[in-house]
């Protein structure tokens, strides 16, 4: 706000800019309202957006808020990393299309960096080149010499080179429980049947 619209505030509306309402900002973004404290914002003086804002140069709605037309729900997740600079999501969160794109457009460089480095993130963003369903079929003890059979193929999971074993990252995969597990927690699969005698397991790709 101006300095020539506070003088007006104080004159004509009798209040007190120098108090507790001139401290905050208020934001309306696609919807949503936000208050925060202007000093919060200090260290963004500079800022190509939140810069005018704090320095009062930026034109406010008539509600008196400063309309920011993007999408209101991730916004907090923005506001709570200006605040405290980390992520804080909530569990099962899966907006990070929105929430990378928002810490683009905001230009918050530290933020995005922080998203690519997320585990989750990056989790996330495997789970979109996999295959709906995978096979697997480990052949049991019994059947000395036989491979072990990933179909489709998966990325980061490869055969060892008598495909007795798979592969994972760094790691190598002994047994068909290991394997399980892999596809379950870092895959995001789940079983949908499993014949433990022959060594057979199909598995289908569970809710992002």
């Amino acid at each position: 706000m101006s300095m020539r619209a506070v003088g007006w505030l104080q004159h004509n509306l009798g209040l007190d800019m120098t108090g507790e309402w001139a401290k905050q900002i208020t934001f309306n973004v696609g919807g949503i309202t936000y208050v925060a404290r202007r000093s919060l914002f200090q260290p963004l003086a500079g800022h190509p957006i939140f810069g005018p804002i704090v320095s009062g140069k930026d034109v406010c709605d008539e509600s008196g808020a400063f309309f920011i037309d993007r999408d209101g729900v991730t916004f907090r997740f923005v506001l709570n990393f200006i605040r405290h600079r980390t992520l804080l999501l909530p569990d099962g969160f899966n907006e990070w299309e929105q929430l990378l794109d928002d810490a683009r457009y905001f230009q918050l460089p530290q933020m995005e960096e922080l998203i690519l480095g997320c585990f989750e993130y990056q989790r996330y963003v495997l789970r979109q080149t996999l295959p709906r369903a995978v096979f697997v079929h480990w052949p049991p003890a019994s059947e000395a010499g036989s491979k072990v059979v990933v179909t489709p193929a998966l990325p980061l999971l490869t055969p060892t080179e008598s495909a007795l074993a798979v592969r994972y990252q760094e790691e190598v995969l002994h047994s068909l429980d290991e394997l399980v597990t892999v596809l379950l927690s870092a895959y995001g699969y789940a079983i949908q049947h499993w014949n433990q005698h022959e060594g057979k397991v199909h598995f289908s790709l569970g809710h992002s």
